[in-house]
């Protein structure tokens, strides 16, 4: 909710999630279309939900994914994703 509340009053509005990241106070802002083309409905609600391990397999397999567009599958909450 705080970094919601953060994204808002830096007029980012729409379909922007926050994704705390670990037990911190960092986060992340993203588009939650975006996530959702990227990953399918309910992307950010499965980022949120992530274990830190799926977090890190998600964030390696996005940086191989950027230097190398291929289909590839992640686990997030429990469930895979392609």
């Amino acid at each position: 909710p705080l970094l919601a509340a953060a994204a808002a009053r830096a007029n980012i509005t729409g379909s922007a999630a926050s994704l705390p990241a670990g037990r911190s106070l960092y986060g992340y802002w993203v588009s939650g279309s975006l996530l959702n083309s990227l990953l399918g409905d309910g992307a950010a609600e499965a980022l949120q939900n992530a274990s830190w391990d799926e977090w890190s397999d998600f964030v390696e397999t996005l940086q191989d994914w950027l230097a190398e567009p291929k289909a590839a599958t992640v686990t997030l909450n429990g469930a895979d994703r392609t």
